[in-house]
């Protein structure tokens, strides 16, 4: 069961903008000013038009088990089946819906999957992910601590190494991490896309205070450093 909160058009062709770095020609005209709020079909159209070519095999020529997309024309039927192969936008009822408004909750599922894909085309970035603190040198151990109960990223440079110091804030219990995703080379930058991972509601947690951050060592690089889903740290 998807949120009854639906997402206003703007806010998510301004969502898959962001992400793309280019702005759907689906969206020109989407919605006519009728209704504020985006529907699936119109969203698989955005969706699928900006996203990188993947090669789905077999599978990708296989038609969704959608009852409801037969009077659909065919750049809407592939756009749908497109996203549906992607794992976008995918209901296990056997309709597709495409008239249904999307919910805040699966527009924030299909970003997540669609910030993925898109960063998954570009060229990776070799790293690694520092597990002995007391390997690294003094003026990023210092950056570090006094990252500690802030969220985002800090760069330090040396003439060994690039650091990238991510951190999310101060937390009220045990069981947070980052997730490195993907680090990669895009746009002239390194791109860094994370993932908050939080404590199962159903286990037992320390209550204390805690200061998730990861560090991860790259080669030496004057590129600029950015984490691409920085909200996810906040």
């Amino acid at each position: 069961m998807t949120s009854t909160n639906k997402i206003e058009r703007m806010t998510f062709i301004a969502r898959v903008t962001e992400i793309a770095g280019r702005v759907p020609q689906a969206s020109i005209g989407s919605g006519n000013g009728q209704n504020p709020y985006v529907t699936r079909l119109e969203a698989a159209l955005m969706m699928a038009e900006v996203m990188p070519p993947v090669n789905l095999g077999i599978a990708g020529g296989l038609k969704p088990p959608y009852q409801d997309i037969g009077t659909l024309t065919p750049a809407q039927a592939d756009a749908v089946s497109k996203v549906y192969h992607l794992g976008i936008l995918v209901d296990g009822d056997g309709s597709f819906d495409p008239y249904r408004h999307v919910s805040e909750q699966e527009a924030t599922h299909a970003f997540s999957l669609m910030q993925e894909r898109v960063q998954g085309s570009k060229q990776p970035v070799p790293y690694e992910i520092v597990t002995d603190p007391s390997s690294l040198p003094q003026e990023v151990r210092d950056a570090a601590q006094a990252a500690q109960g802030t969220s985002g990223l800090v760069t330090v440079r040396t003439p060994d190494a690039t650091y990238a110091i991510l951190s999310a804030g101060e937390r009220t219990s045990g069981g947070y991490s980052i997730e490195i995703r993907s680090v990669v080379q895009g746009n002239g930058q390194i791109e860094i896309l994370v993932n908050l991972i939080e404590p199962d509601p159903d286990a037992f947690t320390i209550q204390v205070i805690t200061t998730p951050q990861v560090i991860l060592r790259l080669a030496p690089t004057d590129q600029p450093i950015i984490v691409v889903n920085e909200k996810e740290l906040h």
